[in-house]
C-alpha cells in the first residue's frame, strides 16, 4: 500500500502488480481450505456468503475512504498508511483470537 504512492517508479510498480497478484491469488485457496475446517461443513454457504458480503462491503468502501482522505488532506499517503497498518493489526488479532471451532464430538 505504501508503494502505492511510488507506482511511476518501476520497482514499486513492479512489487504492487506482484504483491496484488499473489494476495489475490492465496486468498481463493485460504477461503477454500479454511471455512469449512474452521466453521464446518453444515452451514458453509451461509458463512461463506456472510463473509463475501463483508468483503464486497469493504470493496466498495476502500476507494470510497481513499477519496475522502485526498480530499481532506490533499495527498492518499495518510489513507494508504492506515491501509498498510490494518492487514498487520489483522495478522496480530488473528494470531490471538481463539479458535472458533467447537470441542471434539460437538460437531
Amino acid at each position: 500500500y505504501l508503494g502505492a504512492t511510488q507506482l511511476g517508479e518501476p520497482l514499486f510498480f513492479v512489487a504492487a502488480v506482484m504483491g496484488l497478484g499473489t494476495s489475490t491469488g492465496l486468498m481463493s485457496t485460504l477461503q477454500t481450505v479454511s471455512m469449512p475446517k474452521l466453521y464446518g461443513r453444515r452451514h458453509l454457504g451461509a458463512t461463506s456468503s456472510a463473509q463475501m458480503s463483508v468483503l464486497v462491503i469493504a470493496s466498495a468502501l476502500g476507494p470510497v475512504s481513499l477519496a475522502l482522505a485526498h480530499s481532506l488532506t490533499g495527498s492518499y499517503t495518510p489513507a494508504l498508511t492506515v491501509a498498510a497498518i490494518a492487514p498487520v493489526a489483522a495478522i496480530v488479532l488473528a494470531t490471538i483470537s481463539r479458535d472458533p471451532r467447537p470441542h471434539e464430538g460437538v460437531w
